[in-house]
């Protein structure tokens, strides 16, 4: 339901050896379960953005439901995007339990901080969940996230 595209780009500070840059954000859905997404995302500064969503289902979440986490890199030398991160896994025991992959715990922590998402299923049909000014910077990712442009 959500996606992000972005870049991250080497640095020239001493504080990361990146900065992370959004140059393409979608949020769609092929399916009747969610009835309407929008997002948006503002950048603030240097590897420093708002992301705002909100979005309503069309029904209630179903407990066997999954969500994929799914985060593309292209090295600053390569022409070809590699997967830093894909992973797919049930979103009750997700909002429940978090993952087993600090980043996604990190990420999920950031957007519960600035929204009213669930912490466990259900996940109410025709109710209005918000992400709003949730702040994503560059200290979100590893030391070792992959340098791309």
């Amino acid at each position: 339901m959500f996606i992000v595209i972005g870049g991250l780009t080497e640095s020239e500070s001493g504080k990361r050896p990146f900065h992370i840059e959004f140059y393409n954000v979608t949020c769609n859905t092929h399916d009747a379960l969610c009835k309407r997404i929008e997002c948006d995302v503002t950048r603030l500064g240097v590897s420093r953005y708002a992301i705002n969503v909100m979005y309503i289902m069309g029904r209630e979440l179903p407990t066997n439901a999954e969500i994929r986490f799914l985060i593309h890199a292209k090295p600053s030398q390569g022409r070809t995007a590699i997967k830093f991160v894909d992973v797919k896994m049930n979103i009750c025991s997700f909002l429940k339990n978090g993952a087993n992959m600090p980043l996604l715990n990190d990420i999920m922590d950031k957007l519960r901080r600035s929204s009213n998402i669930p912490l466990s299923c259900p996940v109410k049909a025709n109710y209005m969940y918000n992400i709003t000014k949730a702040i994503i910077t560059d200290e979100l990712f590893p030391i070792y996230t992959p340098i791309a442009n």
